[in-house]
C-alpha cells in the first residue's frame, strides 16, 4: 500500500498536464475561419505583391493571352482556320459539300477544322489528312478541275516544266500518296486536295496549280507557235556590204612565197644522224684493228 500511495498522485498529475496541452493547441485555431499564408511583409500570397506566389500578368485583364498555352493555341488555330475558309469561299473553291473545307494541325493527333462537321465523316477528308500527318490541308472544288478529271484515265496530270501531279481514285488512297508533291486530285469527287507545311502558303500553292492547269490548256492550242514567233522576232540578221575594192571579195590574190623551214630542219637532222653513225662505225673499226 505504501508504494501505491506514492504512484497514484503522479498519474493524476500527468492527466492534468495532458489536458492543459490539448487546450493550448486548440487555442490558436479560434482565429479566422480560412487560414492565409503570409509573406515576409505580412501580405496575403494571392495579392499582387513582389512576394506573392503568382506574378502579375503583363497583359490587360480579359485578354486571351492570359489563358493557358493550350487555350491560346486553340484560339490561334481556330482564327487561322476560319480565315482560310473565308478566303476559300471568296475564291469560289468550295461548293458547300459535306466533306470540303480546311484542316490545321494544333498538336500531335489534334486538328482544327472548318466547317466543324468535317470531323464527323468516318472515312473522309479529315481522317485521311490525319493519317497523312501534314501541317495544314484544304480542298479545291472548281469547274476547271472537274473538266480535267472528267475523262482522265491517267494516274497523273502533266503540268509546266515536265512536272506531273498525281490522280487518286478516291479519298481512301490519300494517306498512301506521294506526300512530297503537296497536292493530289481525287478522281471520284472531281476535287483537288492541297497541303503545306505553312498555312500562310496554302492559298498560294493552290493558286499556282490552278494557273499551271490553265497554261497547259493554252499551250496545247498555240503556245508552241507563239514561242517560235517570239524567237523569230528576237533573231537578228547582220548584213555587211562588200565593195569591189575589198580584199574579202577575192578579186586579186597576192602570190605566196615558198616556205622551206620544215625541209631544212629535216635535212639537218639527217646529216646529224649520218655523222653520228659514221663516228660509231669508226670507233668499231679502230677496236677491231687493235684486236
Amino acid at each position: 500500500m505504501g508504494l501505491k500511495s506514492y504512484l497514484a498522485p503522479g498519474r493524476k498529475s500527468d492527466k492534468k498536464d495532458g489536458k492543459s496541452t490539448e487546450l493550448n493547441e486548440k487555442a490558436p485555431a479560434t482565429g479566422a475561419s480560412t487560414p492565409h499564408h503570409l509573406t515576409p511583409s505580412g501580405a496575403v500570397s494571392g495579392a499582387a505583391t513582389p512576394f506573392g506566389s503568382r506574378p502579375v500578368s503583363v497583359f490587360p485583364e480579359g485578354d486571351f493571352r492570359n489563358h493557358a498555352k493550350e487555350e491560346i493555341l486553340d484560339i490561334k488555330c481556330d482564327m487561322m482556320v476560319n480565315s482560310l475558309y473565308q478566303k476559300q469561299m471568296e475564291l469560289l473553291w468550295t461548293a458547300g459539300a459535306h466533306d470540303e473545307g480546311i484542316l490545321l494541325k494544333k498538336s500531335r493527333g489534334k486538328y482544327a477544322c472548318c466547317p466543324s462537321d468535317l470531323e464527323s465523316e468516318p472515312f473522309g477528308f479529315f481522317k485521311a489528312i490525319e493519317t497523312l500527318n501534314v501541317r495544314c490541308a484544304m480542298t479545291v472544288n472548281t469547274r476547271v478541275i472537274k473538266l480535267f478529271l472528267h475523262n482522265n484515265d491517267s494516274p497523273f496530270i502533266p503540268l509546266k516544266s515536265g512536272l506531273r501531279l498525281q490522280v487518286l481514285p478516291d479519298m481512301s488512297y490519300l494517306p498512301r500518296c506521294a506526300k512530297h508533291q503537296f497536292a493530289a486530285f481525287i478522281a471520284d469527287r472531281g476535287i483537288l486536295v492541297v497541303w503545306d507545311d505553312d498555312p500562310r502558303h496554302l492559298i498560294k500553292r493552290a493558286e499556282d496549280i490552278e494557273q499551271a492547269l490553265m497554261k497547259m490548256v493554252w499551250r496545247q492550242d498555240g503556245e508552241e507557235e507563239e514561242e517560235v514567233s517570239e524567237k523569230e522576232k528576237t533573231a537578228e540578221i547582220n548584213i555587211n556590204e562588200i565593195g569591189a575594192d575589198s580584199e574579202e571579195a577575192g578579186a586579186f590574190e597576192k602570190p605566196r612565197r615558198i616556205v622551206l623551214t620544215q625541209a631544212i630542219c629535216n635535212a639537218l637532222t639527217l646529216c646529224l644522224i649520218i655523222v653520228v653513225l659514221a663516228l660509231g662505225w669508226r670507233k668499231v673499226a679502230i677496236e677491231i684493228g687493235y684486236d
